[in-house]
């Protein structure tokens, strides 16, 4: 199939490492002003409130899977038969938090350095404690 004014294979310059590194250098230390920012900022609130099928898209583009740690904790839960369900990965959404294993109104958040800042975490762990949650 043919793609029509579409440069495909060797034909896109996009394709070609040197383009590709211009393409690159060309977008490093570009800075917004603050109105901008703030703008692109409610924007992408926004869509992230809003537009579930965009979120759903972004979740299943990020091919994730539990790490470590969470690996570690399934295993632990399965060996004791304890009840916690693994939900990590925005499957469940509590006031905006996104718990990674929960069992009745008890959770578990891990609290790593990619995903968590200190700040951040205080204020899920506040959000969580005064929906009544559980929350470790």
């Amino acid at each position: 199939m043919v793609k029509k004014g579409k440069l495909t294979g060797d034909q896109n310059p996009s394709k070609r490492p040197e383009v590709r590194k211009k393409i690159s250098e060309k977008g490093k230390g570009r800075k917004h002003s603050k109105k901008q920012n703030e703008k692109m900022s409610k924007f992408w609130k926004k869509r992230w409130k809003e537009d579930k099928n965009f979120v759903q898209k972004w979740i299943n583009s990020q091919n994730l899977n539990p790490n470590k740690k969470e690996t570690f904790l399934i295993n632990f839960f399965k060996q004791h038969n304890l009840p916690f369900e693994f939900v990590g990965y925005f499957k469940v959404n509590i006031g905006g938090s996104f718990p990674d294993f929960i069992y009745k109104s008890k959770i578990i958040e891990l609290f790593g350095n990619y995903w968590h800042k200190k700040k951040k975490s205080n204020k899920e762990f506040n959000i969580l404690k005064t929906m009544g949650m559980n929350a470790w």
